[in-house]
């Protein structure tokens, strides 16, 4: 049996009691896990930076499970969070199906055993042009993948983005598909 497990939020920010607790909090995933090998790790959106949760990943039990980050509102903040998500990316020892073009490095797929896993950016204005259609927040990057449909920060799903997720689900051969994103697909 194969086991992934999903983390949100996981926000050390500058104060290092947060991420001693965001350590501890990585030491749980295998004695939670229902099997004794957890497969892949998504930590799913707002990690206020991801250097940081990385270095909390990278001290605690759980440093030898391949992880990737899933892109959310507060990653397109900074400058640095979107390059360190590209490069997980390019450097993941994961097989990855790369998204859309203009997104391909923040919405992927990937097979864990029978599970298909898809990641989506529900921050991608559904374009190639290199340039944020939307609304680019304060210290973020003016590309496509990063920035705010609305001044809220709320994500939006483009149809670029739903026809790539369309064609990724009914072209996997596995019997388990598994999507994630940071916000819900349907908002209640």
């Amino acid at each position: 049996m194969n086991c992934i497990a999903i983390v949100s939020d996981a926000r050390p920010m500058l104060d290092s009691t947060k991420l001693n607790l965001l350590v501890n909090d990585f030491d749980q995933i295998i004695p939670q896990a229902p099997t004794e090998i957890v497969d892949a790790v998504i930590v799913n959106g707002d990690m206020d930076t991801l250097a940081l949760t990385d270095s909390a990943y990278n001290q605690s039990t759980s440093k030898n499970i391949p992880y990737m980050p899933v892109i959310g509102n507060h990653e397109l903040n900074n400058t640095a969070d979107l390059a360190f998500a590209k490069n997980k990316f390019i450097n993941s020892t994961l097989t990855l199906n790369p998204g859309p073009s203009g997104s391909s490095q923040t919405n992927f797929s990937f097979d864990i055993g029978e599970i298909h896993i898809t990641c989506l950016n529900a921050y991608w204005d559904g374009n190639n042009t290199g340039v944020c259609e939307w609304y680019v927040p304060a210290g973020g990057v003016n590309t496509d993948d990063s920035c705010f449909k609305y001044s809220d920060g709320g994500g939006y799903i483009p149809q670029s983005l739903l026809d790539w997720l369309d064609n990724d689900l009914r072209t996997t051969t596995k019997p388990w598909k598994v999507v994630i994103c940071h916000v819900p697909l349907y908002p209640f």
